[in-house]
């Protein structure tokens, strides 16, 4: 956060907003409140003129990388002997040639070098557990075996996005006070807007605010499974960054929310939510 008595800059989701120096004169309550509308204006006017979007997980060097594609050929063949021996009459029959064998396996391949992480032996093996306890006698397409071994959230102890949006949502008015799942989850719910998530009622605003929701929560996914951090580089939010009077700060800015929603109920307009908000702070000027 930037000091009232300096001229540091503050960052808002992806907008870089210069702080208000205190003019003389003014008492910290006055100056805390003019500070507040301006920071908000700038912020808006900021946000407005940029399109923010979630961090794109890093990729360079992949296709490139000899390793990488020494570690897929081990994946893919490894995948195909055990489906062999978990469908030993009807897998082969499913590849007329080998040249359709190989077909099958460059498709395996080229899938898995666009993920942005690998599954381990162990996760492979898994997903082909999952696959024999099915028990079918007939073993699935090569792009159901794709989707498969794919390593999804769970396997780096992250709910998938449809528990990930509903935890998201019910505890989008107090979040501070929730024990969440993973951090990923409340990352996504942060960089989604926990207000929007708290008043949104209706089944197209709902609806609306998933689809932002999953494409921010698949942004810290990636993040995740290639061995970034969780938050997003650079914003303003990482606990471990954070002094002991930021975090009493954003606290305090969650729970600001959570008594405007008492106050307005779940149909509250953002118009509504500003004004709550400022008088909250003109109460706090006043004692």
């Amino acid at each position: 956060m930037a000091s009232l008595h300096g001229s540091p800059s503050l960052l808002i989701g992806c907008a870089t907003i210069p702080a208000v120096p205190k003019p003389p004169n003014k008492t910290l309550q006055e100056f805390a409140m003019q500070a507040a509308n301006s920071l908000t204006q700038r912020a808006q006017k900021e946000i407005e003129s940029r399109k923010c979007s979630p961090t794109p997980t890093t990729q360079a060097g992949w296709k490139d990388s000899s390793a990488r594609k020494k570690q897929i050929s081990s994946l893919v063949n490894r995948a195909f002997t055990r489906m062999e021996a978990i469908f030993p009459r009807t897998w082969r029959t499913s590849f007329t040639t080998e040249k359709m064998v190989t077909l099958a396996k460059r498709e395996v391949a080229v899938s898995m070098m666009q993920w942005p992480m690998l599954p381990t032996p162990q996760s492979l093996d898994a997903a082909l557990e999952r696959i024999k306890a099915e028990g079918n006698e007939w073993p699935p397409s090569v792009a159901r075996l794709i989707t498969t071994l794919r390593p999804q959230p769970e396997d780096f102890g992250m709910p998938n996005v449809e528990v990930a949006f509903d935890e998201a949502i019910q505890h989008a008015r107090s979040p501070s006070n929730h024990r969440w799942s993973h951090a990923a989850v409340r990352e996504a719910g942060k960089a989604t807007g926990w207000f929007d998530l708290a008043s949104a009622s209706s089944e197209s605003r709902i609806r609306k605010l998933k689809g932002g929701f999953v494409k921010q929560y698949r942004a810290v996914v990636n993040r995740v499974m290639s061995g970034g951090p969780v938050e997003a580089r650079g914003l303003l939010g990482n606990d471990g960054q954070l002094t002991p009077s930021q975090l009493a700060e954003r606290k305090g800015r969650e729970e600001a929310v959570s008594k405007a929603q008492d106050e307005f109920g779940s149909a509250m307009t953002a118009d509504q939510g500003i004004a709550m908000m400022r008088g909250l702070l003109n109460g706090s000027a006043a004692s």
